[in-house]
């Protein structure tokens, strides 16, 4: 299979025609002569670069970096098998993304056309840079691939969820920055970032807020505070993590950020909004999508609490400093992400997880509900309106250490008495999970929307469901989601097996 890797990222593109040597990329963003801010497409490109020029040597890949669809680029791409699309934010890119897709649609490409994790194709729908027509390209097509629903959300209003191609598909942090840790005892920083004023999402006042708490408690007799403002370089931010213990992260909403999770792979220990993750469908439900990344938290005051907990014995650092490191390590290196692509292309499916669901009160709690998912070699376990949530844990999702199973939180609750509530209330970007909103009755279409958004974001291809689910409306609902097999496959309907106790 002949493979075109198209890249429309503009430093890269310039790096790739220079003959650029991509083995070392640090000393590429060290140099920030091509870097005056964070660029976080540049950033995901150089590591997707990195990681087919690794797999050249298994795959015949080839880079393509022209930006208008002549005939003659025609006729270099008529030549390929796949088409890996990687769109950016530019008029250029989405037009030729857009020619691209029109071009296979009648008939002048004969192969597959993935597209990339860049570009909110919703954004250019609205903007009139692409026609409905493409967009269901997009969405309906051969594949795309994405990182987070947060940019497609609206793609989970309507039930067609259930027929888009979509591969949940993680980008990567450089793997060179593992190496540049700092000790304990060379590290004296708070550190904060600041937004371009405007970006209400980003939170400033958030920053604001936990300083003055900060300072009330004392934390600032023992630290120093690292406030980043714009304009900075990446080199300016990893030299302030360099000396830092702690990053206080407050902005509401992100679909990766690698200031965070640069932070975590130089081993700082982090804090991000329990929000910050959430993928909100209007105002009917939410979904986590990475549970296991940092120590969240709802209160600056949480905040403080937990720095001066972890600050009275130093181990505790230490070891919160691993588990940053490592989380990194195991979802976003670059041989995570080069294993990824090989398995994209060597036609294996991404989506190997398994659900447990059951019926309410099934079960005598999440404990039970955990041990069980785990002897079934389920990931993810889920109880229909989640009355064995625990009354004082104010999440979507929680992870069992011992079992290594993520429970996951039901969008509705039920009340004794059989009421339905809707789970969340969305108040000016804030996510509350207070449960006051009454519901008449379930719709169930709803229903199977959430669903789909948790089968895609948790790389789920199979659920074991048990007896209670099969006598529940929500029974049917099953047979019609789907996952993202592969380039070949595309879309197929999810492996559904009923849950037998005795064979436990």
């Amino acid at each position: 299979m002949k493979i075109a890797f198209v890249v429309h990222e503009l430093n890269i593109v310039k790096l790739l025609k220079e003959g650029a040597d991509f083995s070392s990329p640090l000393e590429i963003l060290k140099a920030s002569a091509w870097q005056s801010r964070p660029n976080s497409t540049a950033r995901l490109t150089l590591a997707n670069v990195r990681a087919i020029k690794v797999l050249q040597s298994s795959f015949d890949i080839d880079f393509v970096v022209d930006t208008e669809l002549t005939e003659q680029v025609k006729e270099v791409l008529s030549e390929f098998d796949l088409i890996i699309m990687n769109s950016v934010a530019s008029v250029k890119s989405i037009a030729f993304t857009a020619d691209l897709l029109d071009w296979k649609r009648q008939g002048g490409f004969s192969g597959k056309i993935i597209v990339g994790t860049e570009a909110t194709w919703s954004g250019a729908l609205k903007k009139g840079e692409i026609t409905q027509e493409q967009y269901d390209s997009i969405y309906f097509g051969d594949g795309l691939l994405r990182h987070t629903a947060r940019t497609d959300r609206e793609i989970y209003s309507t039930s067609s969820c259930t027929q888009a191609a979509i591969q949940e598909f993680e980008l990567a942090i450089d793997e060179d920055l593992f190496d540049e840790t700092a000790h304990y005892d060379e590290r004296n920083l708070i550190t904060v970032v600041r937004a371009p004023e405007g970006r209400a999402t980003k939170n400033n006042a958030g920053i604001d807020a936990f300083l003055s708490k900060a300072k009330e408690s004392g934390l600032l007799d023992r630290y120093e505070i690292g406030e980043l403002r714009p304009p900075y370089t990446v080199r300016d931010y990893w030299d302030v993590l360099a000396k830092s213990r702690y990053l206080i992260f407050t902005s509401m909403g992100e679909t990766f950020s690698y200031a965070l999770n640069d932070a975590k792979a130089l081993g700082v220990v982090t804090f991000l909004p329990r929000q910050m993750y959430y993928t909100t469908v209007g105002r009917r439900f939410s979904v986590d999508s990475y549970p296991d990344v940092g120590i969240k938290y709802t209160s600056v005051d949480e905040v403080v609490r937990k720095i001066q907990d972890i600050d009275r014995v130093s181990s505790r650092w230490d070891s919160c400093s691993r588990r940053s490191k490592e989380v990194v390590r195991r979802k976003f290196s670059l041989p995570v992400i080069t294993e990824n692509w090989a398995a994209l292309f060597s036609k294996q499916s991404l989506n190997c997880n398994s659900l447990f669901i059951c019926a309410p009160g099934e079960f005598a709690g999440e404990r039970e509900i955990t041990e069980i998912a785990e002897q079934l070699d389920c990931s993810y376990g889920m109880e229909v309106y989640s009355p064995s949530w625990p009354s004082d844990l104010d999440s979507l999702s929680t992870s069992r250490s011992r079992t290594g199973v993520t429970l996951l939180r039901f969008y509705l609750t039920q009340l004794e008495s059989g009421a339905l509530r809707r789970l969340i209330e969305v108040d000016e970007g804030q996510v509350n999970l207070t449960a006051r909103t009454a519901l008449g009755r379930e719709d169930m279409e709803q229903t199977l929307q959430f669903l789909q958004l948790i089968v895609r974001t948790y790389k789920v291809s199979k659920i074991v469901y048990t007896d209670g689910i099969s006598s529940m409306a929500i029974a049917p609902l099953l047979k019609r989601l789907t996952y993202f097999k592969d380039i070949d496959a595309g879309v197929q309907s999810i492996e559904l097996v009923p849950f037998i106790p005795n064979s436990l």
